[in-house]
């Protein structure tokens, strides 16, 4: 929970004891006013956070109610909440009507509900001032996750509530919809700024590879040739958080020991027989349908429920447009923050993105812009240099995969020598699969990747993995 002040606006002593003592035991300082005058000299000194405001002084409510928008005038952002014994449905209306945040009434429920209504209330006012800012969820040092549709607002709100809990979370989206910067922004709210963020793709890698990574190895195991104990992703992690991405491409096996790991909070090292306990906050994405693969028998079905104590849907990009202008503005600010050059767009551009569908999604989008900015020739973007694919289009075409023989292998492969592990033979030939696909679908990225059933993400890190090879 962040730090925040609460100023009191009360005249009951009794009442200025009770609140004073519920903030101060869920966290929150707290400054005291006791009448509406001496809160207005207080919030111009000290800034709260947050005002409770009694309504009643001198016997009557108007008062309390005259203080409303005077102080809203000055600070048309700070959130007041009423907290009084006037139960009248039209004062309570009027409170509200004047700007007022919350009303709670004082009955036997409130030292009860006192510290979970200021909690809810400072959580939607910062989630609010957030979106302000930049059209969007800024969660860390300038890092911003753009949108103010409706899907997106539900999306900040989970955000903000999982990041103060360990709950397993399951982001679900379509491949672009930028469910890694969601799980980072889930990190950053926890407000720990030392605690490690640590991602693995669990659909890049075999599982000869990922579980040493996952779990780490004993110095000198069998098969693994290293000197010095592996640290693996679930004790690298530590206090911070685990980001399991494409987690649907995980192979059988592997689900039932994360299974496990989940259920129990510990994990074993290979080779090891101490094992240690998993502190991190797990976080789970991936663009696969988990349900039809629950229903091929690709994907665990208590894997699943045990991934999903809090599920984030992202919404694609044809589904929220209305954020489209949003994120151009964006694009166009960062293009003028790397390249210096100051690129505006006419609406008939922005019309022109909004009528198309989007199946990559906001990566899609991105691309296109910064294409269209690179090799725009004035500063206006019009709709000609916009290069956009039919909304039909599809995304592999009709070609058959002929699958590659050990001749072939032979040959693309490097082999290793005898005493390297399977591990290592098992990555470069993944490779040499993969550019087997690559020079059937000649060089199209889209359709090598529909080819060998993988995304588009995970056949480029394998390219970008030979190319390194080549060059070394």
């Amino acid at each position: 929970m962040e730090r925040a002040e609460i100023l009191i606006v009360e005249d009951d002593p009794n009442y200025v004891e009770l609140y004073g003592a519920v903030l101060k035991s869920a966290g929150y300082t707290t400054a005291v006013a006791s009448d509406p005058k001496e809160a207005l000299a207080s919030i111009q000194r000290r800034a709260p956070d947050l005002v409770l405001l009694d309504l009643t002084f001198e016997g009557t409510p108007q008062a309390g109610l005259d203080f409303i928008p005077d102080a809203l005038h000055r600070w048309p952002d700070l959130p007041i909440t009423v907290v009084s014994s006037q139960d009248q449905s039209a004062i309570i209306t009027k409170a509200l009507e004047l700007g007022a945040v919350d009303y709670i009434v004082k009955d036997q429920s409130l030292y009860d509900l006192l510290a979970f209504r200021v909690s809810q209330t400072l959580t939607r006012t910062r989630l609010e001032r957030r979106i302000k800012m930049d059209g969007g969820f800024i969660f860390d040092a300038g890092r911003v996750i753009i949108g103010r549709s409706p899907g997106m607002l539900h999306v900040y709100d989970l955000i903000e509530r999982v990041a103060q809990h360990r709950s397993t979370v399951l982001i679900l989206g379509e491949s672009g919809t930028g469910k890694e910067l969601v799980a980072q922004a889930i990190h950053a709210r926890k407000g720990l700024p030392n605690a490690p963020f640590v991602s693995i793709d669990c659909g890049a890698v075999p599982k000869s590879v990922l579980e040493p990574e996952l779990f780490g190895v004993k110095a000198n195991y069998p098969g693994f040739h290293n000197k010095e104990r592996l640290v693996g992703k679930l004790e690298a992690a530590g206090d911070g958080t685990l980001f399991l991405d494409e987690i649907g491409n995980m192979e059988m096996d592997l689900q039932a020991s994360l299974l496990r790991v989940l259920e129990e909070r510990r994990f074993t090292p290979l080779g090891e027989t101490t094992s240690l306990a998993l502190r991190a906050q797990v976080v789970a994405s991936t663009n696969v349908n988990i349900d039809a693969a629950i229903r091929a028998g690709k994907f665990r079905e208590d894997l699943y429920y045990r991934l999903n104590e809090v599920p984030i849907v992202l919404p694609p990009l044809r589904d929220r447009k209305e954020d489209i202008p949003l994120l151009v503005r964006h694009v166009l600010a960062q293009h003028e923050v790397r390249s210096g050059d100051r690129i505006e767009i006419v609406p008939e551009a922005v019309e022109k993105l909004m009528a198309y569908a989007w199946p990559g999604n906001v990566r899609e989008l991105v691309k296109t812009l910064q294409r269209a900015g690179t090799l725009c020739r004035s500063r206006y973007l019009t709709p000609k240099d916009l290069d956009l694919s039919p909304a039909t289009k599809p995304a592999v075409a009709a070609t058959e995969f002929t699958p590659i023989d050990e001749s072939i292998l032979s040959i693309s492969v490097r082999m290793p020598s005898e005493t390297a592990p399977l591990a290592e033979f098992t990555r470069v030939a993944r490779r040499a699969y993969a550019r087997h696909a690559m020079a059937q679908a000649k060089g199209n990225r889209l359709m090598a990747a529909g080819l060998l059933g993988v995304d588009i993400r995970t056949l480029r890190r394998l390219l970008n993995d030979h190319r390194e090879d080549e060059a070394s």
